[in-house]
């Protein structure tokens, strides 16, 4: 595959990986802020640096959410009430997950506002670590919708892992039509069956 679509790149050991099976162009997604600098300082060095420096590849990274396309979507101000258009980007909450009981700091199950299972804790409510803390921190990011603006021709090897952004992209009725996947020929997926426990929804993702 010369280029892949890492949705999720966490600090880009998926990434790494398909540069060193050859792959020449990586557009990665990571949102956390602390992950998205691992993302780049163990990515940047196997970018491409000048136009003559062929043994390098492309490297892409946002630091942004992906959704699904229709959860981004808003009123047009067109006279056509009905009609509907989807922005480049908007702007979401990112819940930062809570520190594991021993006290370990987490540093893979942040998600969006709307899929994490971490809720804020009374005050009062003795917690497993002195490390966790009563109140969630969360921060504003950049999300795209991964079929008009994140999912490009090029790319033929696609990986979803969204800490549940991924249930919604698969169920949308826009991925139930294959033209819609452009030149995907394969797809590596994450289900997070904490968030959707139906065994039957996971089937008709995967149909």
């Amino acid at each position: 595959h010369s280029t892949i679509l890492d949705v999720g790149a966490h600090i880009g050991v998926f990434s790494r990986y398909a540069l060193s099976r050859g792959c020449r162009h990586v557009i990665a997604y990571e949102p956390e802020p602390e992950n998205a600098v691992l993302l780049r300082d163990n990515l940047t060095p196997l970018s491409l640096t000048t136009e003559n420096d062929n043994d390098k590849a492309v490297i892409d990274i946002y630091e942004m959410a992906v959704m699904a396309d229709d959860l981004l979507l808003y009123p047009s101000t067109s006279s056509n009430d009905n009609e509907q258009q989807t922005k480049p980007a908007a702007t979401h909450q990112l819940v930062i997950a809570r520190a594991q009981n021993d006290g370990t700091k987490n540093t893979w199950r942040h998600a969006l506002e709307r899929y994490t299972s971490y809720v804020d804790k009374p005050a009062e409510e003795a917690l497993p670590s002195p490390r966790q803390k009563h109140t969630l921190t969360q921060v504003p990011v950049a999300t795209r919708a991964f079929f008009t603006h994140v999912l490009t021709p090029e790319v033929t090897f696609c990986k979803l892992d969204c800490e549940g952004a991924e249930i919604d992209i698969l169920l949308s009725s826009t991925a139930a039509a294959a033209t819609n996947w452009r030149n995907v020929t394969h797809l590596v997926v994450e289900w997070s069956f904490t968030k959707e426990r139906r065994v039957r929804r996971f089937h008709d993702a995967v149909r």
